[in-house]
């Protein structure tokens, strides 16, 4: 799926750095490696809607933990499902 560019954007809000977004993701159990990441939020590569939606529940607990609710989209609000 493609909605690698709204999580760049809440990766570059949240000063978040490539290698600390893909051990948090990673951490959640994501499987695609640091370079298919990065491919991913300049949506040069599609990924399967649970990497997607792992990429956004690690920024969103990072939004959430700052009062900033939960604003990058899962797959299911992207029209993915």
């Amino acid at each position: 799926m493609r909605g690698g560019r709204q999580i760049k954007a809440g990766r570059v809000a949240l000063g978040v750095s490539l290698v600390e977004l893909w051990c948090l993701y990673f951490a959640l159990g994501g499987s695609a490696t640091p370079a298919e990441m990065a491919d991913y939020l300049e949506d040069r590569l599609t990924l399967p809607f649970v990497e997607h939606d792992m990429l956004a529940h690690a920024l969103n607990e990072r939004f959430s933990a700052v009062g900033m609710g939960y604003p990058l989209p899962y797959a299911d609000d992207l029209g993915a499902a």
